[in-house]
Formats: C-alpha cells, sequence, structure tokens
C-alpha cells in the first residue's frame, strides 16, 4: 500500500482451503504453502480471480496488502477474507507465530500509503523541482516515525547561484486536512539512525515544519550532474490519520517517476519495519536502542549458598574440570546467546574455604551485567583419598549422577553400621572415620554420603531435622541430579525405607510426623517430580 515500483512477491505456503459460500461460481482461494507466518514475515495470498479484495479479520494481528501480501505483527490468529465480483471466497484462517528476542510489530510498510504526491518547479531547490507529498497510516496504531528516502539526479550545470534552499513558508495542498498530532520533517542528509524519538504535537495554525539541509549552492559551470540521497520524514502519523505534506529536492527532469525509491522505514511501538527497494526485502527488528544489560539467574548471590554450603562445592586438585557456570545463567531481552566471563582470582588453591567467584556478560550493544557467587574450595585430604578409592571400585566415569547417586547410597548403606558417637562438627573427619570403621551415627552418615557425591562432581547440600530436641537431632543430604533437588538419606531406620532420590511428598508420605521435618527457607526449592 506503499508507493514503489516494481515489488517482487515474497511467497510462502499456504495449504488451501476447500469450499466457498455466496454463489455457485464463487472465486477459489489459491494458496501455496502453509497456514502460519512468523511476525515480520510475509505470505502471499492469491485468488484465481482478478480485482478482488483483501482483508483480515484483526489488523493488530497481521496486515494485508492490496495486492495480498499477509504480514504478521503479532501471535495470534487472523482470518483472511476476499470479496470479488461473483462473490465472496471462503475465508483463510492464518496463525501468526512471535519471533523470540523481537518486538511485535504495531504497524507495517504495507500499511503505509503515499498520498498527494507532487512535483513543482523551485528556483530556490538545486535540482529546480520540489517534490512534495503525504502519508497515510491504514494501521489502528500510531506509527511513531516514518522515513522515505530517494535517489535525486539533477544536473551540475542547471544549478543557479543561492542562498541555502529553504521550504516553502506554506505546507503544499493535500487532500485531506492536516492533524495537529502530525509533524512532518525532511532532511536532505543520509537516512538518520534509528531513533524513538517522537517531536512534540504542534499547534495546528502551525504549517508544518521542513528542513532541507544544504550547503550553501554556487553557481556551477562543471559538466555532469550529481546525485543525492533525500529523505522525507513523518513523525507522529496517527491511527487511520494522513499526516501533513513535505517537501524536498525532485527529479531533475521534473518527473515523479525519476524519483528513485531507496528504501522505507516505519517505527512503530519499539518496532522497526524496513522495506529496501535494491533487493525488494522487507526486515523488521528493533526501533529504539538497547539499553537493557543481560540478566543473570540461577544460583547467585545469596542463592548461592544454603545454610552455610555453596551450592558449588569443588576440590583444588580438579580445579582444571570445573564447570563454575554450570548454576548460572545470562539472558538478554534481544540477543539469543550471551557470553559469561569468569573470574575467578580470588580463589587461594592450598587453602580450604569459602570463596568469591565474579560473572561478567555483555550484549551485542555494548550493555554489561556482573554478578558473583560463592564457591567452597577443598584441599584434598584423608576423608577424599578415601572416597576415591571407594569411588574407583563402585562407579564409572561414563554413568550419569542419577546412577553414581544409587551406587553411593548402597555402599553407605551397605558399609556403615548404626553407632551414637555424638561427633557432629567436622564432616569431613565423620567420613574419614565412617571409611575406616564403618561405624557412626546419622552425621557419619551425610558426611560419608556428602564426600562421595562431592568426589563424584555431583552438587549436594545438608539438610538437618527442624524442629529437633537434644538426643533426637538428624542430618541427610540434598542431591542435585536431572535438572532437580533430591532427599538423598542413607541412614537406615528401623522401620526400612529407602530415601534415595526423593521428593518432599514421598518423605511426608512415609511421614507425617517429625521424622523428616526440615525448614524450607534453608534449602533451595526442591523437584516435584518423582524419580522412578
Amino acid at each position: 500500500m506503499y508507493r514503489s515500483r516494481g515489488v517482487v512477491a515474497l511467497t510462502l505456503v499456504l495449504s488451501l482451503l476447500s469450499g466457498t459460500y455466496g454463489i455457485a461460481d464463487a472465486a477459489t482461494l489459491e494458496v501455496s504453502g502453509s497456514s502460519s507466518v512468523k511476525v515480520g514475515s510475509r505470505i502471499q495470498i492469491n485468488s484465481s480471480e482478478s480485482g478482488v479484495s483483501y482483508s483480515v479479520s484483526d489488523k493488530k494481528i497481521a496486515s494485508i496488502s492490496k495486492s495480498g501480501f499477509l504480514t504478521g505483527k503479532k501471535a495470534g490468529k487472523v482470518t483472511v477474507k476476499i470479496k470479488s465480483s461473483s462473490g465472496d471466497v471462503a475465508p483463510k484462517k492464518v496463525t501468526v507465530k512471535s519471533v523470540s528476542k523481537k518486538p511485535n510489530l504495531p504497524v507495517t510498510v504495507d500499511e503505509i500509503s503515499v498520498v498527494d504526491e507532487k512535483i513543482s518547479e523551485d528556483a530556490s531547490s538545486p535540482s529546480g523541482y520540489t517534490y512534495s507529498f503525504s502519508v497515510k497510516n491504514y494501521s489502528p496504531s500510531k506509527a511513531k516515525k516514518v522515513i522515505y528516502t530517494y535517489e535525486v539526479t539533477y544536473s551540475n550545470a542547471a544549478v543557479p547561484t543561492a542562498e541555502p534552499s529553504v521550504a516553502p513558508t506554506s505546507s503544499p495542498e493535500v487532500t485531506s486536512t492536516p492533524k495537529a498530532e502530525v509533524t512532518p520533517e525532511v532532511t536532505v542528509t543520509p537516512d538518520p539512525s534509528a531513533s524513538s524519538e517522537v517531536t512534540a504535537t504542534p499547534d495546528a495554525s502551525v504549517a508544518p515544519t521542513s528542513d532541507v539541509s544544504d550547503p550553501a549552492i554556487s553557481t556551477r559551470t562543471d559538466e555532469g550532474s550529481t546525485t543525492k540521497k533525500v529523505s522525507f520524514t513523518f513523525k507522529s502519523v496517527g491511527a487511520g490519520k494522513t499526516s501533513s505534506a513535505v517537501s524536498g529536492i525532485g527529479s531533475g527532469d521534473g518527473k515523479i517517476e525519476s524519483m528513485k525509491l531507496v528504501s522505507i522505514k516505519v517505527y512503530s511501538g519499539k518496532a522497526l519495519h524496513t522495506y529496501t527497494a535494491s533487493t525488494n526485502k522487507y526486515s523488521y527488528g528493533w526501533g529504539v536502542p538497547d539499553t537493557k544489560a543481560p540478566k543473570f539467574s540461577g544460583y547467585i548471590k545469596s542463592k548461592s549458598k544454603y545454610d552455610g554450603i555453596p551450592v558449588l562445592s569443588v576440590y583444588s586438585d580438579k580445579k582444571s574440570a570445573i564447570n563454575y557456570k554450570r548454576f548460572v545463567k545470562a539472558t538478554d531481552d534481544r540477543d539469543s546467546k550471551v557470553t559469561i566471563k569468569v573470574d575467578k582470582s580470588k580463589i587461594n588453591w592450598n587453602k580450604t574455604g569459602i570463596y568469591k567467584v565474579y560473572f561478567t556478560a555483555n550484549d551485542k550493544a555494548g550493555n554489561k551485567a556482573k554478578t558473583w557467587s560463592y564457591v567452597e574450595v577443598t584441599v584434598k585430604g584423608d576423608a577424599e583419598t578415601l572416597a576415591d578409592n571407594v569411588l574407583g571400585s563402585i562407579t564409572k566415569s561414563s554413568w550419569s549422577d542419577t546412577k553414581k547417586a544409587r551406587a553411593i547410597y548402597r555402599y553407605v548403606r551397605g558399609h556403615c553400621s548404626y553407632v551414637d558417637n555424638g561427633t557432629h562438627s567436622n564432616y569431613r573427619g565423620a567420613a574419614a572415620r565412617g571409611f575406616i570403621y564403618h561405624s557412626g551415627d546419622c552425621f557419619t552418615y551425610y558426611s560419608m554420603s556428602r564426600v562421595l557425591l562431592s568426589r563424584a562432581g555431583i552438587p549436594n547440600l545438608m539438610v538437618k531435622r527442624y524442629p529437633f530436641h537434644e538426643g533426637h537431632r538428624h542430618w541427610w543430604n540434598l542431591v542435585y541430579v536431572q535438572g532437580g533437588w533430591y532427599h538423598f538419606d542413607t541412614t537406615p531406620r528401623a522401620a526400612g525405607g529407602v530415601f534415595c532420590l526423593r521428593t518432599d511428598a514421598q518423605l511426608r508420605a512415609y511421614s507425617s510426623g517429625n521424622t523428616f521435618a526440615f525448614k524450607s527457607s534453608l534449602l533451595p526449592k526442591r523437584a516435584t517430580k518423582a524419580i522412578s
């Protein structure tokens, strides 16, 4: 619905909808391809009959041109209707699908049309002519800015001596009355960079301004011609409104047909829809600057440590194989992928302790985000050496974390007898005694499991009974496998029961009392899907 010369149809496939209604000889809807289109993409809808008109049931979801090009604007479903001289064609339903990391498209190029265009003689213009026109917005949404860019060619010898050219003080005649909310503007400079700024609405009595920026024109006697790109900018073109006219340098031969279209840019909402004449292609993306930095999520900052234990536990002898980004994610509202850089320079690999690891993420626009996480670093000792010997005999490196966890559960259950020894301050010391003497209380079972799981690379945390009474305390593990946290209690019970990778609900089903009571705020959110 814009004035272009020779736009090539972009074809996608829509399935044929059989059947018509109206009179028996009604036209048939002939379409090739699928019944869907993405936001910003176009499909061609053809009728077997010429002289038909097209419409869509919801112009906020899709637009359709006079020649049957349908453009997706936002996710949803629309019905395409065709009317012909022989009757109505059966409607066609089209689904518009959203495009990740791109905005909706309130106004498309096809919804902007040139009206009231003319070229007039103008001695003050470098070419000797002034081109003027208005645009009409057929969309139910406002266009923030519309830019038409043309190539204009004129003879150098024909240029008279003149001061910098100034547009007429009055607006060229237009068919429809200019609206107070429209502020047209024209510049004779290369296309401006994308901007979401909209000029203030002038008083209705003030003629639209036109700024033709050009150096002072002096008499030229050199032969040949000059070609310039001339951009005509319309701002705040209201929904269903016609803008005021703008004027600029016209073709040197005084013919509208010689105004060579370069591009049409339509800014609306946060989107920019562009038609490029040289390639006959349409593109769309963001029409406002990217000022938002990526966002970090996952086990970061205070959420990276629970009840004093970091989610990520690593060993100095395995530092080359550590995935520091395992529980950290960075996303950007525009870029599909954001690279995360890790700074681990604050870690002292010779000293067991809790340290901070720092993360940065940059998007394509240069916006930067920063965050950090706690990490527990352990220097290998006796407990770890004993655990490695056990793991070498009960697991394989190719196994999944789930399979390794089950093997660890069976080992601790089968190689430790319950003895109340009352030592609950040092989990590594308790684990070493458990590996050597094969006995201990629930803290020993927890400690052996923690060291084995950690050396196997399986994240795990401490769970404590809450509320508790002296003499009735209990410890067990929370283990991260298959993308979730599961309970892991290797301590045997007189009533029996296996508590390997269990959900909260499964623990409650075993005991509704104080057996597995704990303080939820001290732990990350647990998985709800049971592992068979």
